[in-house]
């Protein structure tokens, strides 16, 4: 039932960003088989973590979720390359966070900063931690939960919230248990496996 629930809730959770957009990349898992999540945020808390595949953020990682932004006017991130190439690519300004060896600065010289972003990549965090890790066929469902949940406390007074949230999946499909235990995998194995030369990937 839970992952019929979030299941539905990844239908709502196709929100767009805009306007002055906070970009960034999130991982989980360890060494290059860490899943990237490329993390977002605006100024009017429209929000998305969308899993980009295995291994250090890159631009091509980057345009996979260009279908994402909408009319963005600034990019505001840290002093990654690859994120200045997406913005020339989408024809948006951006304003980055130069490189402090000291690791203490926060902020661009236009005095924006990442804080929304960082508390949204906290999330991802606090789920591993409460789920004991996550199984990763599931793995963006559970982070469309987390993009839906935050903005719908955000936009709706608290005592409504469940009744919001109950008319709203109301109006997706009904899902069956077969289409969840086949769903796509978020990433690909042979790019996670090959390497081992086990098995299929002999």
């Amino acid at each position: 039932m839970r992952h019929k629930l979030y299941a539905a809730v990844s239908e709502l959770a196709k929100k767009r960003v805009t306007g002055k957009v906070q970009l960034d990349a999130a991982y989980s898992g360890i060494s290059h088989h860490k899943v990237c999540i490329v993390s977002a945020i605006d100024s009017q808390d429209n929000m998305f973590l969308n899993i980009v595949g295995l291994g250090v953020e890159t631009f091509e990682k980057y345009k996979d979720c260009k279908y994402k932004f909408d009319d963005p006017e600034l990019i505001v991130a840290d002093s990654k390359p690859c994120i200045r190439l997406f913005a020339n690519d989408l024809g948006v300004e951006i304003d980055q966070i130069k490189t402090d060896p000291r690791g203490t600065r926060y902020t661009t010289d236009l005095g924006n900063h990442l804080g929304d972003l960082n508390q949204l990549d906290a999330e991802i965090t606090s789920l591993i931690a409460r789920t004991h890790g996550c199984v990763t066929r599931y793995f963006q469902q559970y982070l469309d939960f987390i993009t839906y949940r935050k903005k719908t406390m955000y936009d709706i007074d608290r005592d409504k919230v469940a009744k919001y949230v109950f008319d709203d999946i109301r109006q997706t499909k009904a899902y069956k248990e077969e289409e969840l235990v086949y769903a796509e995998l978020p990433i690909s194995l042979k790019d996670a496996y090959n390497e081992y030369r086990y098995g299929t990937f002999a």
